[in-house]
């Protein structure tokens, strides 16, 4: 399954990891193509956020206090305790 552009952009404005559908489960990569593609930081409906890109992953992990002023204190605290911890990102 793959989606067209238009099915793929709608896809990942709509995405929410709490209502996933029977279809992301049974093959979940056309949707992460969609996110990647169209929504690579992607806000939930519950406030969080979502990372689909190894190098926006890279760049919290490094900068928690760019991302503060980016989305919020409490998550760059996660990024720092993250950071702190030696967690490796590769």
């Amino acid at each position: 399954m793959s989606f067209d552009a238009d099915r793929a952009r709608q896809v990942a404005e709509s995405f929410d990891l709490k209502a996933l559908s029977p279809d992301f489960y049974a093959d979940p990569f056309p949707y992460y193509h969609a996110l990647r593609e169209h929504a690579p930081v992607k806000r939930l409906p519950d406030g969080g956020y979502l990372l689909t890109r190894y190098a926006e992953v890279e760049l919290v992990y490094k900068n928690p206090e760019e991302l503060a002023a980016y989305i919020g204190s409490e998550t760059a605290k996660w990024a720092k305790v993250v950071k702190e911890a030696n967690i490796k990102v590769e």
